[in-house]
């Protein structure tokens, strides 16, 4: 009996503590809320009025979780700030349900719903409660009942990772419909395009704290691009084309680092080259530039016709559906163009195309860059096709007409050499046989000499000179038929070689890859001359002999260097020889800076269009953007 009666007088004693607790959980959310309305007129009072639509309540953030009864007072109150809420992020949405209440085990708490403008439908928000209701709470002091039945604490309310739970509660379903809520609020975003005046809707996208972004995309890969922060709605704006027209005035760099014959001479005097869509016709003499950029993807490949004006280029396929594969054949002194051919007929691209020789270039030799790399002719003049056939399934890398017969075609690529006859509409193979020399992994490009003999440069740095054998007549059936062999073995590069150039004197111009050498061969293939281009401009992909016996090597660091064996070379164009990434302009001079994948800081003079100075940042990452921060000093 003393044991119960000592239990009877505990019990109200235990009241009275827990009584005491939920007061001061009471006068800890009036004061979080407090500090939130503060919050919020401080952040209202940032804008003009009428900013926010008279309709939208306050953005009221929600509160956090309230410490357990359990803790004492002093506890409770050291722990003030990390119940504090903060405000509410501009990009999500957030709202707070109303709890299910159980009378005999519970406190009534009675919770409004915060929504942002626009983000109900007809006035109502997601939990079928109206905008109008503001956030209320109310707070019953419990009272114990008769047959000293325990009193449950105020229902806590936590909104941690956007979920509502209640303590003391042994009901599941209370459980699973708060989670199911709370992810039902996860999957709702918000845009701060509704935070302005006179927005309609939500719209979707990314945005930061100082506005929102656009996402775009180029070629396929999205652009991130961030709206100005001076424009309050970007729904507002009508954007119309400007009258004005840009006109493109100056390339730098080109295309060198993963193209091949991409460097050529016109009659006039001018050097052509090729970079991304445009085609550049540079006059290196004044310091001039003309843009053929009728393209709509990369240009791969470019020739030109005998008579030194006529140009053929083709292009990749693209990812845009304006990105079709195809070749243009045009005029570069008026930039007009003569014939568009291959439309509908390539597959992936042009990987290499040349104009007969003999017939003064009425016929226009292509390869298409699809799985059977099929080699194709056509008449330049009507632009139709005239024969076509299965190449290899090897990749090709250069294809060449004889200059003194054009039924003679020869193709070569990967470990491979072709020669073609062609006679209307069919077109034979016959391929060279290496016999006791080593097959190169790649025969890299083809040149026909003053005497009909072919010669190739392959990768592993030889000069291969390649002759027609009669047919044998003693042996009958297939044996029978002419052979094409090694009949002539020229060592002349360590690495591959590039390209091989036949000079007006009838001398031979190799280039190396891995040595970055340049070397004058004599008719009869005796080394000359050699010279070794400094290792800052990469190795040489390409030669072209200007008018007055000047030397024009495009590098594999996009770079156009013009000189002489004699004299050496100076840049005449530079470039980045990786994606470029960031850019920055001098608020005063004609200067830019630029920077990108290859590591390398550029700055340019856009007076000249010359590079001022490069310096290679030792990164391990690629950076991708830059600022310009300038130093004064008054005087």
């Amino acid at each position: 009996m003393e044991e119960e009666h000592s239990a009877d007088e505990c019990q109200p004693a235990g009241w009275e503590t827990r009584l005491q607790a939920q007061a001061e959980e009471v006068m800890l959310l009036k004061s979080a809320l407090c500090d939130v309305l503060q919050r919020l007129r401080i952040l209202e009072a940032q804008f003009p009025p009428g900013h926010f639509s008279a309709s939208s309540p306050s953005i009221i953030p929600p509160v956090t979780t309230v410490p357990s009864p359990q803790k004492t007072a002093s506890e409770t109150l050291e722990r003030t700030d990390y119940h504090r809420s903060e405000l509410c992020t501009v990009g999500t949405q957030t709202e707070w349900s109303m709890i299910d209440k159980e009378p005999k085990d519970c406190v009534e708490a009675v919770v409004g719903t915060v929504t942002c403008e626009n983000d109900s439908v007809n006035g109502e928000s997601a939990d079928g409660i109206t905008e109008s209701e503001e956030v209320e709470k109310v707070f019953q002091s419990p009272t114990p009942e008769d047959g000293g039945a325990a009193v449950c604490a105020v229902t806590p309310l936590r909104l941690n990772k956007k979920e509502l739970l209640r303590r003391n509660s042994s009901s599941d379903k209370l459980v699973k419909d708060a989670k199911e809520k709370s992810k039902k609020l996860e999957r709702k975003v918000m845009s701060t395009s509704n935070l302005f005046s006179g927005s309609s809707s939500s719209k979707r996208g990314n945005y930061n704290i100082d506005g929102m972004s656009v996402k775009v995309f180029l070629r396929g890969r999205p652009i991130t691009m961030y709206i100005p922060s001076c424009i309050k709605n970007h729904d507002d704006q009508k954007p119309e084309l400007p009258s004005e027209k840009l006109q493109l005035e100056w390339v730098y760099g080109c295309r060198g680092r993963d193209a091949r014959v991409n460097l050529r001479m016109l009659q006039s005097g001018e050097v052509i080259y090729f970079t991304a869509c445009v085609i550049v016709i540079c006059d290196v003499n004044r310091g001039t530039q003309r843009h053929f950029s009728r393209h709509t993807d990369c240009v791969r490949c470019l020739a030109v016709h005998p008579d030194g004006v006529r140009v053929a280029s083709g292009q990749t396929a693209g990812v845009d559906k304006d990105g079709k594969p195809m070749v243009f054949i045009w005029d570069s002194t008026s930039l007009q163009i003569l014939h568009q051919i291959g439309l509908g007929f390539f597959e992936r691209g042009v990987g290499c195309l040349a104009f007969s020789t003999q017939d003064f270039g009425q016929y226009l030799g292509v390869i298409d860059d699809c799985n059977d790399h099929v080699l194709s002719i056509w008449d330049t003049a009507k632009g139709n096709k005239i024969a076509e056939t299965k190449c290899t399934n090897e990749p090709v890398l250069c294809v060449a007409f004889n200059p003194v017969d054009s039924s003679y075609i020869v193709t070569v690529g990967k470990s491979h050499i072709h020669f073609w006859s062609w006679s209307g509409a069919s077109l034979t193979k016959k391929q060279g046989i290496f016999g006791k020399y080593k097959k190169p992994r790649y025969v890299q490009c083809v040149l026909f000499d003053r005497t009909g003999d072919v010669l190739t440069g392959d990768s592993e740095g030889q000069i291969l000179t390649w002759a027609r054998s009669a047919a044998d007549t003693r042996t009958l059936g297939k044996g029978a038929k002419d052979t094409y062999q090694i009949s002539r073995h020229t060592r002349a590069h360590d690495g591959s070689v590039s390209s091989l150039t036949a000079l007006r004197g009838g001398c031979v111009l190799s280039s190396g890859g891995k040595d970055r050498r340049l070397v004058l061969w004599s008719e009869s293939l005796n080394q000359m001359k050699e010279y070794e281009i400094p290792e800052q401009y990469g190795a040489v992909r390409s030669v072209a002999e200007g008018i007055e016996g000047e030397l024009l090597v495009g590098t594999t660091k996009n770079a156009l260097l013009k000189g002489s064996l004699e004299q050496g070379f100076t840049p005449v164009i530079q470039g980045h020889t990786d994606e470029l990434w960031g850019l920055a302009t001098h608020p005063f001079q004609n200067i830019f800076l630029t920077c990108g994948h290859d590591k390398q800081l550029c700055i340019w003079n856009g007076n000249d269009h010359t590079l001022n100075w490069a310096f290679v940042l030792e990164v391990r990452q690629k950076h991708r953007n830059v600022t310009l921060l300038y130093h004064f000093k008054v005087l």
